[in-house]
């Protein structure tokens, strides 16, 4: 089994779990997903390699309660009301494996830090929140790091480009996998000198070896001290460890003590680079 693992292919659908795809259900109406028309708007987003995102724009914070049909759709809303504003702050959300962005806990974070931000702030805050490619309604193909990093960086152009905002509004948040993807996004932005304001890491992970040699639902422990020979077979590396010492912004790590999936000390290995 373990060897199987080592396949590259078949390693992608370990790690990445996208055919896990699951809540079912049309994306692509926010106000199904329990948002106010007004609120948030469905979109596609083109990658560099021709493939397509879907993500969710969400602005401002609310309830998530049901509306009356009466209000405008998300579409017959003026422009204006969808770009970033000088005094606004704009999230960028990259979720970790398995599921798409209408799962029930990511929707309720989405809530959750709009409201903690404008209560902060009273400022107004936008969120994007996408899938990448083999996840939720995007382009149907097998994911990869490679792959992820052009989602990652094409959600940033659509940020910046599309609704105006400038790298400074920008805090870029990753859960679990995704604080990979959101760690060499601000790498590759630190480099070339437009980092972002803050990087946010929830329960992340130094290195996708160093997880997997850990992962509770794995017999990887059969192999006692050979384990670590596993290391070179892993193909998507992930390797946070290496670029965090690099990032030009702030940066917020936060890992619960009770994680059975990935354990605390990556964190305080992370924190200590």
């Amino acid at each position: 089994l373990l060897l199987l693992a080592a396949i590259p292919s078949l390693q992608r659908l370990l790690v990445y779990m996208s055919w896990i795809n699951y809540p079912w259900g049309n994306l692509a109406n926010p106000t199904a997903w329990g948002f106010r028309p007004d609120q948030a708007r469905s979109l596609f987003i083109p990658t560099p390699d021709n493939l397509s995102l879907g993500a969710w724009h969400i602005v401002q914070p609310n309830a998530a309660r049901a509306v009356p049909t009466a209000r405008s759709p998300a579409h017959a809303l003026p422009h204006d009301h969808w770009t970033v504003k000088t005094d606004d702050t704009v999230f960028l959300y990259l979720h970790g494996n398995a599921g798409n962005r209408g799962l029930r806990h990511r929707r309720a974070f989405y809530q959750t830090l709009l409201t903690a931000h404008m209560r902060a702030r009273r400022r107004r805050v936008h969120l994007l929140a996408i899938d990448y490619r083999g996840f939720g309604d995007s382009s149907a193909v097998l994911p990869s790091e490679a792959g992820l990093k052009l989602d990652a960086l094409a959600a940033w152009t659509f940020i910046t480009r599309d609704l105006g905002a400038q790298p400074s509004q920008v805090v870029v948040v990753g859960h679990s996998l995704g604080t990979g993807v959101a760690t060499a996004l601000v790498h590759q932005l630190s480099t070339a000198n437009t980092p972002p304001r803050g990087l946010v890491l929830l329960a992340p992970f130094t290195s996708i070896p160093n997880a997997a040699i850990e992962y509770p639902w794995v017999p990887v422990w059969l192999l006692g001290p050979f384990k670590s020979l596993l290391t070179p077979l892993v193909h998507e590396k992930w390797e946070s460890i290496d670029r965090i010492p690099d990032l030009a912004c702030n940066v917020l790590i936060v890992h619960g003590s009770k994680d059975i999936i990935i354990n605390q000390h990556h964190a305080h290995a992370l924190f200590k680079r």
